[in-house]
């Protein structure tokens, strides 16, 4: 049953990892000319109500950097919410096994430990984050 945790944790991550590239893959394809118009009608807009429009190569890096650890960090934390259900599973179909409950509870309290550390990571990352783009003035 190990064996299977361990590949059941393998394909979340991975698959994790997987769907997380196209995010930091960027291209910027030709713009048809409807999109091109709209989105000088968006600044326009935008100008008048003293916003300005900033394209994905106009961000801060401190934007840019904010934005993939946050990514990564919530793909942690469904991992382990993930293992949190797994371990609530496995104590309630344990049948009164103390070894399968001693097992269980183990995963529960490394996945909600888990889940506690990702959560502060992620304030923090928050907290830097904004500081540093009010820094920045952005």
């Amino acid at each position: 049953m190990n064996g299977a945790l361990r590949t059941v944790v393998l394909t979340v991550a991975a698959s994790g990892c997987l769907l997380s590239v196209p995010l930091f893959a960027h291209a910027d394809p030709a713009e048809p000319a409807q999109l091109k118009t709209i989105r000088e009608t968006l600044q326009k807009v935008g100008e008048g109500e003293g916003q300005t429009y900033k394209t994905f190569d106009q961000k801060p890096i401190t934007t840019f950097v904010g934005d993939a650890i946050k990514m990564i960090l919530a793909i942690i934390g469904v991992i382990f919410l993930t293992l949190v259900v797994y371990s609530g599973f496995e104590w309630l179909t344990s049948g009164g096994d103390e070894k399968k409950v001693t097992t269980a509870r183990g995963i529960l309290e490394q996945g909600i430990v888990g889940l506690m550390i990702v959560m502060g990571a992620y304030v923090i990352t928050i907290f830097v984050t904004n500081a540093l783009q009010q820094a920045a003035g952005v």
